[in-house]
């Protein structure tokens, strides 16, 4: 290892410390991803991070317009040379793995993650897509590109503001004044925007940017800071570096993230880039060569650590124990010196003919954006799979018409008015209503082109992540929040609608009830990292009694439905697979060469999980004279096995929405006690 001894010489003016600091940086983010105890708050230091961009960014920057010398030219340029080659060349060379290792969805995301990023946009591709901290968010290799987004947007409005006030003479004074207002405004955005948002304000810019803001701050009171005695600025950057060290360590839920609790972060940094550079033991700590050498190379380690836990986690593959996590630690850092020696250095310090390594960018950026384009619109190469298998993997969302289209999404801004919710069928007036979440979405489109046919049309009343019940409290996801604004909305508007006589209410009943893990009985084990039902804030209230307080609420539900002259429909859980059967499908192939068919589950499993949905639903029908469905027997043979699959279809297009075909099963029933309710 004596390369990894070998501290790189940074020049006379280089401070060491925040180098040190960078250092304390990655580790907390790669010792987290990798599962490593002690360290679930590592994400924290993303935050540390922005906090040193914007010290240095800023004081390059307020330098330059000082001296008279700022030019936007040379300024991205240098941006560019620091940036790019490694992060383009990391996204090439995980290419081939992503086109023999991921089924067709998975490199369809790949793709557009891939080009999002080049363009900076990753946080708002992701945004879209997946919660950070979501547990199936470790096997996405380009995750965390979106704070190289954020970062990259902010250095593009920055100067403009820098170089706005600095002209307006005015205001140069007062730049410091106006970067604290802009600052406190981000922070206030962070800590008050609403549940829904919660991802929001995780990944995009307007919610970061007082962290940013904070290192140009600290870089603007620098000089300042050198009239404070040793001691004094030893001591402060004594308390920045436990700081930093606690972030990444104990800092609590990270579901309000950023929020208050980023301040420690935040201010810890900024504390260690104002006092850190005068002897002191901050500064000797974060000085030893090793911490020096790691924080030389933090921005490659950062580039790679998640591929290698993305591809992994693709593979079914996971940091087991100490050996595997050692591995992965070796393997890291090796990739990250490499690419630090020869990519970063070569680029950065111009050592290579300045119009060579400008092709060279724009030849990476270009075969980038070609293949991200090409397995996007392609919908990731499914032609690497055999015939059959296409057909069985190739989703049938974009004839969900239900569920593409007619389905509210929390994160929007606009609420859904019921009077003018999607209409499927025969057209306006609509008689039948689906009231649900994205599982009542999907039964939306086959359900219509049955009923088109008697003249009948369904009008989508859905939310996804909400199921129809009036006092219901997310106890697990804060944004869910808005699901009792949107049903409430729903609810008197069927009370007042006279067109519409038939009410089917479904859902993802066994998400919002159960609290137990699901054990599929093939070895899949799901946590119960959803959503749970509770009708009152105590989310420690026990099962019964909670099961108890939601059948109440449903039976009187219903009978306010029915007394509005309503026929109420309820439909059941669908039989949970416990993982996602398209990717089983292709990987099974993948990894085999061969299909299992057909594709099951013990019913035994599926049906104890949903006993608890099932019995409080059949309850509530029961008592109310609604008209009850439930979808097990349509797929699961008593005491034998729940189908998954047919001979050439899937029955779902996940772990738990079902597919076209699956829904078919359902709709004749459906048809049936429809009809019935509607007949003179």
């Amino acid at each position: 290892m004596v390369i990894c001894l070998t501290v790189p010489n940074r020049g006379a003016g280089h401070r060491r410390d925040i180098d040190g600091l960078r250092a304390v940086a990655v580790s907390g983010v790669i010792l987290d991803h990798a599962g490593v105890p002690g360290f679930s708050a590592g994400f924290s230091g993303v935050d540390i991070f922005f906090v040193i961009s914007g010290f240095l960014i800023g004081g390059i920057v307020l330098k330059a317009l000082a001296e008279g010398r700022f030019s936007f030219r040379e300024f991205y340029a240098r941006r560019a040379r620091r940036i790019l080659p490694a992060l383009f060349v990391m996204i090439l060379v995980t290419l081939p793995f992503a086109l023999t290792m991921m089924i067709p969805r998975e490199l369809r995301h790949y793709g557009g993650g891939a080009f999002a990023t080049i363009i900076f946009l990753s946080n708002v591709w992701f945004l879209k897509r997946i919660d950070y901290f979501n547990p199936e968010a470790a096997s996405d290799p380009l995750l965390h590109t979106w704070s190289l987004a954020v970062e990259e947007q902010f250095y593009l409005v920055l100067p403009i503001l820098l170089i706005l006030l600095w002209r307006w003479q005015r205001l140069r004074a007062q730049i410091g004044t106006v970067l604290v207002i802009v600052s406190a405004a981000s922070f206030l955005l962070a800590v008050f925007s609403p549940p829904e948002q919660t991802m929001d304000r995780f990944y995009l810019s307007h919610t970061r940017a007082w962290e940013l803001l904070s290192g140009v701050l600290a870089a603007m009171a620098y000089q300042r800071a050198q009239t404070l005695t040793g001691r004094v600025r030893g001591g402060l950057a004594a308390a920045g570096l436990l700081l930093t060290l606690a972030s990444i360590t104990v800092i609590p839920d990270p579901s309000g993230w950023p929020g208050v609790w980023t301040l420690i972060p935040v201010v810890g940094a900024s504390l260690v880039l104002l006092f850190g550079d005068q002897a002191s033991a901050a500064r000797r700590l974060l000085s030893l060569p090793p911490m020096v050498w790691l924080g030389a190379i933090s921005y490659s380690a950062y580039l790679w650590h998640q591929p290698i836990l993305g591809f992994l986690a693709i593979s079914d593959n996971d940091l087991g124990g100490p050996l595997q996590t050692a591995a992965f630690l070796c393997a890291t850092l090796a990739l990250a010196y490499t690419s630090w020696r020869f990519i970063e250095q070569p680029f950065r310090h111009q050592k290579l003919p300045p119009r060579f390594a400008q092709w060279m960018m724009a030849g990476m950026a270009v075969a980038i954006a070609t293949f991200a384009v090409a397995a996007h619109v392609s919908n990731g190469f499914p032609q690497r799979l055999p015939e059959k298998l296409q057909v069985m993997v190739g989703s049938d969302l974009d004839k969900q018409l239900g569920y593409r289209n007619c389905i509210g999404a929390r994160r929007s801004f606009e609420k859904i008015q019921p009077e003018k919710a999607c209409v499927l069928g025969a057209g306006e007036p609509a008689s039948i209503a689906i009231w649900g979440d994205s599982h009542a979405a999907v039964l939306g489109g086959p359900l219509a082109a049955r009923l088109a046919t008697h003249g009948l049309s369904v009008r989508m009343l859905t939310m996804a992540g909400c199921s129809p019940v009036l006092q219901w409290i997310h106890t697990k996801k804060p944004e869910y929040v808005i699901c009792q604004d949107h049903n409430r909305r729903m609810y008197d508007y069927l009370l007042k609608d006279t067109d519409i006589k038939v009410v089917i209410l479904h859902a993802y009943w066994n998400d919002g009830i159960q609290r137990n893990d699901y054990d599929n009985g093939i070895g899949d084990r799901k946590s119960d990292a959803g959503h749970v039902i509770n009708l009152g804030d105590d989310e420690d209230e026990p099962d019964e009694v909670r099961y108890s307080h939601l059948a109440e609420s449903l039976q009187t539900e219903v009978q306010t439905l029915k007394a509005a002259g309503k026929q109420v429909i309820v439909v059941g859980p669908v039989p949970e697979p416990g993982f996602n059967v398209l990717d089983r499908l292709a990987k099974q192939y993948w990894t085999d060469g061969r299909l299992q068919q057909p594709l099951t589950i013990p019913a035994k499993a599926a049906l104890d999980y949903a006993a608890p949905a099932r019995r409080i639903l059949m309850g509530a029908a029961s008592k109310t004279g609604a008209i009850w469905i439930d979808p097990a027997p349509l797929f699961c043979s008593e005491g034998g096995d729940c189908a998954l699959t047919t001979t050439d279809k899937s029955l779902y297009f996940d772990d738990n929405h079902l597919a076209i075909i699956g829904v078919e099963r359902l709709v004749p029933q459906l048809e049936q006690a429809i009809l019935g309710a509607l007949a003179p």
